[in-house]
């Protein structure tokens, strides 16, 4: 209790026991008295603190009415002060059959505070950073609003989950399958596999545009795996179209991996050699004024100095995706026309402060909580107001 009143910074006797028996009565905390003796934060008590913070920021001011519930979260719409329908989603990992996961909790060990929170957090934190850098890309995705604690504010998107969509309600399937696959495409050859990549993450409008919404488990196109899980997602996306939009798909025809990724290393190479080109070409002209100048030029053994732009060509050039964009397209030095560099996102993600260490515990939190619930069917899964602490 001492530790309660140190940290809400209030008087003793002033009011703590009520407080905390009203918080208990609402289910914003629970009670423990086995392990020790005090109480834990709910998920319930979790989304109270997530929503205040993101109504004093001034981006929500209602809530509206629950529009999808998953294994791993809830989604609600909510109004903007502008009047405007956002989403709000709310991750619970650990909610589905909590008890199962909490027996195989060996990947919490390196962490003092990990718990089913800290994770919902962390997997909040990671799909806002892969919107905002999805969308920074015109990625068809929602619009990232904001984001806090495990709560993650985008745009509705309008349309229906493809998974709604009978077979003969598309107009134009082919056109639908080929903005699935060019989805599939544009991520890997920004350096991502959604390794998730089904009709139940993708949205089709009325003009049969198809948004993304839902992207918890990519991984790095360098990753040991990611041909693997690319071939099951391009797959999984065929299967769809071929039994259940009874739409022929030309397995043979299908997108690979390692074609992709040769492609765009093939990019990567031409465009920094033509850099490289164009600044040898702009160091001579340089070194010829100055000769006529009676200047002496720089000797050729010396590096470009303090000149950052050169510095992040000539790591593009090794592979490492620094110092272009997809607006880097346009002329090389023959005035032949040159394709744009792709960005890459799993290092622009990984840049913002999400670590290896992180992807990892999250992608394993997420694979064992599946796992729980397709063992249990949720027997055991813990309730909204439950605690999502693991012990």
């Amino acid at each position: 209790m001492q530790l309660v009143i140190s940290i809400a910074q209030i008087r003793a006797g002033g009011g703590v026991h009520k407080a905390i028996k009203s918080l208990m009565a609402n289910r914003l905390l629970s009670r423990e008295s086995q392990a020790y003796e005090g109480y834990r934060l709910t998920y319930t008590g979790y989304d109270v603190l997530a929503l205040k913070a993101l109504t004093a920021r001034g981006v929500v001011t209602a809530i509206g009415r629950k529009i999808g519930v998953g294994k791993e979260s809830d989604i609600y719409t909510a109004q903007t002060p502008e009047g405007e329908e956002v989403v709000l989603k709310l991750h619970r990992l650990g909610r589905t059959s909590f008890r199962a996961v909490k027996k195989k909790r060996d990947y919490l060990k390196s962490k003092s505070a990990g718990n089913w929170l800290y994770l919902s957090r962390l997997a909040a934190m990671r799909e806002y950073a892969f919107m905002r850098a999805l969308y920074a890309q015109r990625f068809p995705v929602p619009t990232p609003k904001d984001q806090n604690r495990h709560v993650v504010v985008m745009s509705l998107v309008p349309g229906y989950p493809m998974y709604q969509v009978r077979a003969g309600e598309m107009g134009h399937p082919e056109q639908v399958l080929d903005a699935c696959m060019n989805i599939a495409i544009d991520l890997a050859r920004h350096g991502l596999v959604h390794c998730d990549l089904n009709e139940f993450n993708l949205i089709v409008d009325e003009h049969e545009n198809v948004t993304l919404i839902d992207f918890p488990q990519m991984i790095s196109t360098s990753h040991h795996n990611a041909e693997e899980m690319f071939d099951r997602d391009i797959h999984g996306i065929a299967k769809f179209f071929r039994m259940k939009q009874r739409f022929p798909v030309d397995y043979d025809q299908l997108p690979k991996l390692p074609a992709i990724v040769s492609e765009v290393e093939a990019l990567r190479l031409s465009a920094g050699l033509a850099q490289a080109a164009s600044g040898a070409g702009t160091a001579a002209d340089g070194g010829d004024e100055a000769a006529e100048d009676g200047d002496l030029a720089a000797p050729m053994f010396l590096g470009a100095g303090d000149d950052a732009e050169d510095e992040e060509i000539a790591l593009d050039s090794q592979g490492l995706g620094l110092g272009f964009d997809d607006a880097a397209a346009g002329a090389d030095a023959d005035g032949q026309e040159r394709a744009a560099v792709p960005v890459r996102l799993d290092l622009e993600v990984k840049a913002s402060g999400f670590t290896d260490e992180d992807e990892d515990l999250l992608r394993q939190a997420i694979a064992q909580a599946r796992e729980g619930a397709e063992g249990e069917d949720g027997d055991d899964g813990a309730e909204d107001g439950d605690d999502g602490e693991v012990e």
